[in-house]
């Protein structure tokens, strides 16, 4: 029996395969023992990329893979019309969850279009605040990319370098603060 966290998601560590660090933490965090790490697994760090999937989650999207599966930005058919509708339901219900209206959720491909489109949204949106714009040199090239690209569109770029820790200097980032 996998251990378990009340509610929570199992904690997938009886399987074979990598340890889940997202879960390990979640444990320590709830107060739970911590499981130590006697067998040569590898940790699993990059829960970004990919991470195993949530028994809920599997359960909910397994319709939308062998019953529901048409496009749903196809309008024309009945797969589109369906698998429309559970997207629709889908938006609702995150809407509902969070306190917002269903208007506000957006769904992109991933993190990449994600930050592409919060960075470059916000950016241009705020512009008229400021066009200053600050993070840190060791950041992800998701994030990069997108703030090459507002720079070559006049934003002032300000990237932090990091200590071998991975922590900025306070001081290099009150300096790079400007007035708005």
């Amino acid at each position: 029996m996998k251990p378990s966290l009340g509610n929570s998601v199992p904690v997938p560590f009886d399987r074979e395969g990598p340890y889940n660090i997202n879960e390990s933490w979640r444990r320590i965090l709830e107060g739970e023992k911590r499981k130590r790490l006697t067998d040569n697994r590898p940790i699993y760090l990059d829960c970004q990329a990919t991470t195993p999937v949530d028994p809920r989650v599997l359960e909910e999207m397994t319709p939308t893979f062998t019953e529901a599966f048409g496009n749903a930005a196809s309008k024309h058919h009945r797969y589109g019309w369906e698998a429309s509708k559970l997207v629709e339901t889908a938006r609702a219900r995150i809407a509902g969850l969070i306190g917002c209206s269903s208007k506000e959720i957006l769904f992109t491909s991933g993190a990449t279009e994600s930050n592409n489109l919060a960075l470059k949204g916000s950016a241009e949106r705020l512009r008229d605040k400021g066009n200053h714009l600050i993070s840190v040199a060791t950041e992800h090239k998701a994030i990069l990319d997108p703030l090459a690209h507002l720079a070559k569109m006049g934003f002032e770029v300000t990237l932090l370098p990091v200590s071998s820790e991975g922590l900025i200097d306070l001081g290099d980032l009150e300096s790079a603060i400007r007035p708005s």
